[in-house]
């Protein structure tokens, strides 16, 4: 298809992933490809169309890499940082955009003491402990073997006890650290006072002794890498995002490691073992970030998410997950937002909540669980809220339509509100034409258990089984017999 074709296609669809990449692909290749000399004309399509895709498609980790890259080439080397700063504040612990990004500044960076402390050990803090961080453990340390051996020795030391993919490779490095080591590189292996508590030991006395010790620390990181694996192995082939649905057996996986994270984030603090890496915060915010890459879609990563949060007592960062998830999730995914409501409720942000509200029951007037959260929300809104009219709206509307028998559980739910129960047996004689088991039951209790009229409630039930559903007569039946035994 023409540039013009794919233009027209991701304008009337713009959730087809395969005709923005061509897109995409023929805007780089445009008169000839892009470079330096471009138009002002051709680049600034090529800027539109990347910000325009990473909107729809925000977690594409690769194309935040490739926007940001070309504005390097193309000269504008703090709109490339800019982009990567942007891309690692929606994907804050992407293990593909750190690696990138630390490449790229390792490059362009001239201040030295701004690139360790502001790139790369922020890159550790926010991906140390991913799975697969020797990718970014590689670069760190090429940089620092040439730039600051102590902080590489001492950053390798760190590496060791982590359970990593290639964790048996840092070991080989350490190994033939400590083998090529005289005495005043050993001063940078162990501490002076260790050093001392050992004894007046020569040379090769102090390598053979490291070298045990460090064969301990080796089995115990194998132990724990074995252990991840055997959660790590049933994603080997989901770590990226993807345009297509997920299989139940992915999303399935991660719930498993997901869990396995929260749970051991929540272990007891005074009998979990604070030494392993992978029983602490950060392993689960990497993690669940990881996890959100490749299922952001689907709402339940996102509860767990904020339900993280809640056990803490952290409401705020709670509510900014459930926002990051809404943003990213189609309207039909409720619970996110029926969370953010209710959240929004218990900080007392009534209008907010409010705002939330509104605009889901504008877009889903048929679904039942938002309709009683819109009444719930507009009583705290609205001092003069009629509930009982809308009530009545909502019956009537709902009569006749494919969605009538759902919404007949408001005759069961309005006898939880605080109507006044006199004026609720007009709204019920109104609809006794119903062959609703619900209907009766709940026509049935306001007479005997609110209004306290047993004439009215044997009328009632005379009625009552004449109208039900015969195939749900037995079942009123018994309701009758429980409500007086």
């Amino acid at each position: 298809m023409s540039w013009e074709e794919l233009s027209a296609v991701v304008a009337e669809n713009p959730n087809d992933f395969k005709s923005w990449e061509k897109l995409i692909s023929s805007a780089e290749q445009i008169n000839g490809g892009i470079v330096k000399a471009s138009s002002d004309e051709d680049k600034e399509l090529l800027r539109i169309l990347y910000q325009n895709f990473l909107v729809q498609f925000p977690l594409c980790e690769q194309y935040w890499i490739n926007y940001a890259l070309w504005e390097f080439k193309l000269g504008e080397t703090e709109k490339a940082k800019d982009i990567f700063r942007k891309s690692l504040t929606t994907l804050p612990r992407s293990l593909l955009i750190w690696v990138a990004y630390a490449k790229f500044m390792i490059d362009v960076e001239t201040n030295r003491d701004k690139l360790h402390n502001q790139v790369l050990e922020k890159g550790r803090r926010m991906i140390g402990l991913h799975f697969y961080s020797h990718l970014y453990y590689d670069v760190y340390l090429d940089y620092l073997k040439s730039e600051d051996y102590k902080r590489y020795v001492f950053l390798l030391r760190r590496i060791l006890e982590i359970p990593l993919y290639h964790y048996s490779k840092y070991f080989k490095l350490w190994f033939k650290l400590i083998e090529n080591s005289d005495m005043e590189g050993i001063t940078l292996i162990i501490n002076e006072d260790d050093l001392k508590s050992w004894g007046h030991m020569g040379l090769q006395d102090l390598k053979v002794k490291l070298r045990k010790t460090y064969i301990d620390l080796y089995i115990t990181t194998q132990y724990h890498t074995f252990k991840l694996w055997n959660l790590e192995k049933k994603l080997t082939h989901s770590n990226y995002f993807s345009a297509s649905p997920l299989q139940e057996i992915t999303r399935n996986d991660w719930v498993s490691y997901v869990l396995f994270a929260y749970t051991q984030s929540m272990a007891n603090p005074h009998t979990k073992n604070q030494h392993l890496p992978y029983v602490n915060d950060q392993f689960f915010l990497t993690v669940i970030e990881r996890c959100l890459i490749v299922t952001g879609t689907y709402q339940d990563f996102w509860l767990i998410y904020a339900a993280y949060y809640l056990r803490k007592n952290m409401v705020q960062q709670a509510k900014e997950q459930l926002l990051r998830g809404i943003y990213l999730n189609p309207i039909l995914n409720v619970d996110l937002r029926i969370q953010l409501v209710d959240l929004y409720l218990i900080t007392k942000e009534v209008q907010k909540a409010h705002s939330v509200i509104v605009e889901l029951y504008s877009f889903l007037p048929n679904s039942y669980e938002v309709f009683l959260k819109y009444l719930t929300v507009e009583r705290l809104a609205q001092k003069d809220f009629d509930l009982l009219k809308e009530f009545q709206d909502k019956l009537e509307a709902m009569q006749s339509t494919e969605y009538e028998a759902q919404f007949d559980y408001l005759f069961a739910d309005i006898l939880r509100y605080d109507i006044p129960v006199e004026k609720l047996p007009d709204l019920f004689e109104k609809y006794d034409t119903k062959s609703s088991l619900i209907y009766w039951k709940s026509y049935l209790s306001l007479n005997i258990l609110y209004l306290k009229s047993l004439k009215k409630f044997e009328a009632i039930k005379t009625l009552a089984l004449e109208r039900v559903n015969p195939k749900l007569k037995d079942d009123l039946e018994e309701h009758i017999r429980g409500i007086f035994y």
